[in-house]
């Protein structure tokens, strides 16, 4: 029973520090999503760090990347920016396999 016991014990560390890396790839991959439609939208300084960590916040409210991308076009819109749909779908792409081999290469 010791024995069972203890490869419940990993399985869910495991578990646990697998959650966390992808909530951290994520929250990264928001970040720079953010900062890349902020730029976009031509904020500077405070305001494209405070849409950064807007996005941050919709990645955890949203949990997927769809929420993301509507709010990125929402916000878009609203400053008369016309970025695809297809394009952002593309850059939170390449975000998220940026985040995730960042995530790697920090692990080593």
């Amino acid at each position: 029973m010791n024995a069972f016991d203890d490869r419940e014990k990993a399985f869910e560390a495991k578990f646990e520090r697998d959650e966390e890396g992808k909530f951290r790839v994520a929250s990264r991959a928001a970040r720079m999503f953010g900062e890349w439609v902020g730029a976009q939208m031509e904020l500077k300084d405070e305001a494209l760090e405070a849409y950064a960590r807007e996005m941050v916040d919709a990645a955890v409210v949203y949990k997927d990347v769809e929420g993301l991308i509507t709010k990125a076009e929402e916000s878009l819109k609203a400053k008369n920016q016309a970025i695809s749909r297809h394009r952002l779908e593309r850059e939170m792409e390449n975000f998220y396999h940026s985040a995730a081999q960042q995530n790697v290469s920090n692990k080593s």
